[in-house]
């Protein structure tokens, strides 16, 4: 194969995708209201599946690139279909069947494949996946850098368990930490030892030990005149149950998108979006475990049709303000910023990864609830609403993000034995700033200094050029701040650089080693996108992995000294994981991914239904 049609392949591509979006834009009505019954009985199948993926039993769902597939396409279902209803309070109720239900699966599956060729042409063109012609499609197989994209996914995956496992454990060590409650931390400034804090939500009274045996009578069938759908009564032992399970969950959404509490966030605040947020996810985990009850006690109850309820936007916020003790009017304004308005849905055709809100209004005071949305992280979507909105949105969630990884990093060194450096410190050269230290953590028992670069990279997309982008920022970032940190202690001292972070070696004495990382929150392996830090001073670790190495090296003589060592060694680590090759007429031309999805090994943490999936 010529090197010119190497080059021509992803412009192939792209004509392939535009083809493929065309059919499926082709397949929708003429008339808007019967598209809105598209977007609905799309959402249904989206819901259904989404849940089956989630609770339902194995082999009986969408395998697991068929539900992504769905779920991508979902974004241009919306962005073509969805429009405000004029007539105030009204709700259009369909029955969902066979054939409706199948148009829609199919539908959604072709706008995914269009969307999805369009992120392998950038694929292809940037050499994360190669491209073979075949007699009637293509061949793809993926490059051995793009593999390395798996090792910051399966750091968080390996975070998660580790901390839900030691919040449920009785031990009273762990690799010679002394485990203390959150509450305890306090009184162990001054006493000898190494002590970890674990997460105790103190939760357990909240939940139901059979929450379905309290559910069971309270379902009834719903018979209307367009299928039989699913109702049930509320008491307050199960809303304490599922707001209990929304708080773990929607916090550590909260974490990982990185949202302050006191940001300015629309016409809300960090904090009042999670509340309510949490109200909304725990109505719709408390809806999927009706509808799981339900499948088993009523089989008249169809419960693709009744996965996806509605309700009236203003009822919904009185309930919320009630049920959380907020003022009516926070909580409106934080419902706005999860909500996504029928008006507005367009943008979402420039979106490739799957963008399901916990809300989406009608304009008419009926919003459509997408139990979806709960199968991934709805926060994600929440952000990118706002900043649809307006971009300047992006500069409020950004602003305090530095602030709180700070904080985090420095609660990993608490006590006597470390120094931690409020603020950011700047490096000048007479009135001159060279560069700046983000963190700085002084060990006085060892004279170590480990000063960090602190980088909140949002890697939570699949659109291929954007992850560029934000790699090849962060690789040349990392190395021109490591150059202008060791040009300046070239040009000054060490005990310049002591002095500038008030370190006095009478008070807490001399620094001895230098040790450099560079901190980002979610992905910080960046070669698989095809770029690398070139500076081997820095250690260069993700959030979850600087976690995990810094809990496994424990209370050691010389800690930073032995944690730069270890993520250096890690930095070019690989995970094994197992292709799951699939097959699929796009445009007319077969399409074989070798790798594109994979499934991770057993061993490596949290499964949904013993499987975690990425593409």
């Amino acid at each position: 194969m010529s090197d010119g049609r190497d080059k021509q392949i992803p412009e192939e591509l792209r004509a392939i995708s535009a083809e493929e979006l065309q059919h499926a834009s082709a397949a929708l009505p003429d008339d808007q209201f019967e598209r809105l019954i598209v977007f609905i009985e799309a959402t249904r199948v989206l819901d259904c599946e989404s849940v089956k993926a989630q609770i339902g039993p194995e082999n009986k769902g969408l395998a697991a690139p068929d539900l992504n597939m769905i779920q991508n396409g979902w974004n241009q279902v919306a962005a073509n279909c969805l429009t405000p209803l004029s007539q105030k309070g009204a709700f259009p109720l369909m029955e969902s069947t066979v054939p409706t239900r199948s148009f829609a699966v199919g539908l959604l599956h072709q706008f995914g494949r269009a969307i999805l060729m369009q992120r392998v042409a950038d694929m292809v063109q940037y050499g994360i996946l190669t491209a073979k012609p075949t007699s009637d499609g293509f061949d793809f197989t993926s490059s051995e850098e793009g593999r390395s994209q798996w090792l910051d996914e399966v750091e968080s995956i390996q975070l998660i368990d580790f901390e839900n496992r030691l919040a449920r454990s009785k031990a009273p060590s762990y690799n010679a930490w002394q485990l203390l409650e959150h509450d305890e931390g306090s009184g162990v400034e001054d006493h000898p030892g190494a002590f970890l804090s674990r997460r105790r939500d103190n939760l357990d009274q909240w939940l139901q030990a059979d929450v379905d045996a309290l559910m069971i009578p309270l379902i009834r069938p719903w018979k209307t005149n367009r299928g039989t759908m699913m109702a049930y009564d509320a008491i307050p032992e199960l809303d304490d149950h599922f707001l209990a399970l929304a708080l773990s969950f929607i916090i550590e959404c909260r974490d990982v998108v990185g949202i302050d509490p006191t940001a300015r966030l629309g016409a809300s605040t960090g904090g009042d979006i999670v509340a309510v947020a949490m109200a909304v996810a725990s109505l719709h985990m408390k809806h999927v475990r009706f509808a799981a009850v339900a499948s088993e006690r009523h089989k008249e109850i169809s419960i693709p049709q009744s996965l996806t309820i509605w309700c009236p936007e203003d009822q919904l916020a009185t309930d919320i303000a009630e049920w959380s003790g907020l003022p009516r009017e926070r909580v409106t304004a934080a419902m706005e910023a999860i909500t996504l308005r029928a008006g507005e849905a367009a943008y979402l055709a420039r979106q490739t990864m799957a963008q399901i809100p916990l809300l989406v209004s009608f304009e008419n005071n009926v919003v459509l609830r997408p139990v979806a949305s709960i199968s991934r992280n709805p926060l994600v979507a929440m952000a990118n609403i706002l900043i649809a909105r307006d971009p300047r949105t992006r500069d409020a969630f950004d602003a305090p993000r530095e602030d709180l990884l700070r904080n985090h990093l420095y609660a990993m060194f608490q006590g006597r034995r470390y120094l931690c450096i409020e603020g950011s410190i700047k490096l000048r050269c007479g009135s001159q700033i060279v560069t700046d230290i983000d963190a700085a953590v002084f060990d006085r028992t060892s004279g170590d200094l480990a000063v960090f670069q602190l980088k909140w990279q949002d890697f939570l997309t699949n659109d291929v050029r954007a992850l560029r982008s934000r790699a090849s920022n962060f690789a040349r970032e990392v190395d021109e701040w490591a150059d202008r940190f060791m040009e300046w202690i070239k040009a000054r001292s060490v005990a310049d650089l002591g002095r500038t972070m008030r370190i006095t070696p009478r008070k807490h004495g001399p620094i001895r080693r230098i040790f450099l990382f560079a901190l980002s929150r979610t992905a910080a392996r960046v070669q698989g996108y095809g770029y690398s830090s070139k500076h081997e001073a820095v250690a260069v670790a993700s959030w979850p992995h600087f976690v995990r190495v810094r809990r496994e090296v424990g209370p050691v003589d010389c800690v930073l000294d032995r944690i730069h060592e270890v993520l250096a060694e890690e930095a070019s680590a690989t995970v094994e994981v197992e292709p799951v090759p699939v097959e699929w007429t796009i445009a007319g031309r077969k399409m074989w991914f070798k790798d594109l999805y994979n499934r991770l090994p057993s061993d490596t943490g949290r499964r949904e239904k013993n499987e975690r999936w990425s593409e």
